[in-house]
Order: C-alpha cells, then structure tokens, then sequence
C-alpha cells in the first residue's frame, strides 16, 4: 500500500479523495494539509510514497512545493490536480519531479523523439562531445542504463512534450503519466 498525503485547501475536494481512497485499497491516506501551510520538509517527514497536489489556480506556489519535495525525497511521487490548462504551467509541473537541468531535459526529449548524437549537436550548436556528456548524467540521474531505457523513462513519466501540443494533449500526458 502507499502511503499518501494529500495538498489542498478545498473540503470537498478532500472528501471526494478520501472516498474513492477508501474504496481503492491502494493508498493510506495519511493526512491532508492546506498548500498555504505545508512545506516539503513537512510533508516528507510524515514519511508518505505520494503526494496529491490540488491546484486550481496554477500558481507558482505549487511548483514550489514540487520542486521542494523533490529536494527533499528524489523517490517520492506528486500527482498534480489541477483546472489549469495553460501549456506552459503544466509542462513547468510536470518537469519539476525529475532532477535533470533543463539542458539535460531538453537533450532527452530530443533523444526520446529519435534524434541522433550528431542530430542533437547540430541542432543546439553544441559538439558530440557535450552531447555525451549530457546523456551520460542523463542516465546517471534516471538510473537507466541506455537510450531504450532513456526513451522509455521519458515517455512513461510525461516528460517528452511536442512543443505544437495543445494544453489539452499535455494535460492528457500529465494523467497518463500519474497513473
């Protein structure tokens, strides 16, 4: 069963949690906290799997806290609930659960489209060699050990996002990639 703690300032919402929660018999609900009171630091020490992020608003305050918990706990996972639907902001939170630099992110989202070593140095101005640099701390840091690997963490976890996506297609990723 995973431990799970739940960010959200609406009751309703809460509730509706806690009951399909009940029923699911995948999660101990360990608690709820209001997002204008928890910190990451907080929210880890209860010693929770996942974290249920609720934000309505799309503000910046919950891509905070994700990046915040991830600082804290690397394996811990945030499910993001959410009405925005600006690309953008929910490509911002998406990224934030995974420890690479934007270099790094945007060099495996090339890698998970197909493109080459050479592909990629042409394309960002940079040599082969930087590009293998690059994805050696890539699969350092996603604990893979090749470009399947690569391709697949990317894929599975939402972080591959085709820049023509409407919020609507992204938003979809999002789900998929949380369940």
């Amino acid at each position: 069963m995973k431990r799970l703690v739940v960010v959200a300032d609406n009751p309703l919402i809460v509730g509706a949690i806690r009951s399909g929660l009940r029923s699911s018999g995948t999660f101990e609900l360990l608690g709820y906290t209001d997002p204008s009171r928890a910190t990451a630091a907080s929210i880890v020490r209860t010693g929770a799997d996942v974290v249920l992020v609720d934000e309505a608003d799309g503000s910046d305050s919950a891509i905070a806290l994700i990046r915040g918990l991830k600082e804290h706990d690397d394996d811990i996972q945030v499910i993001v609930l959410t009405l925005q639907m600006k690309g953008e902001w929910l490509e911002r939170a998406a990224t934030e659960h995974c420890s690479l630099t934007e270099r790094e992110l945007e060099i495996l989202q090339l890698v998970a489209s197909g493109a080459t070593n050479g592909d990629i140095a042409r394309q960002l101005w940079i040599t082969q060699q930087t590009v293998k640099f690059h994805v050696s701390n890539i699969y350092r840091k996603l604990d893979v050990g090749n470009r399947t690997e690569a391709c697949h963490y990317a894929h599975v976890n939402g972080l591959v996002f085709e820049r023509e996506s409407t919020p609507e297609a992204i938003a979809r990723k999002l789900v998929a990639a949380a369940s």
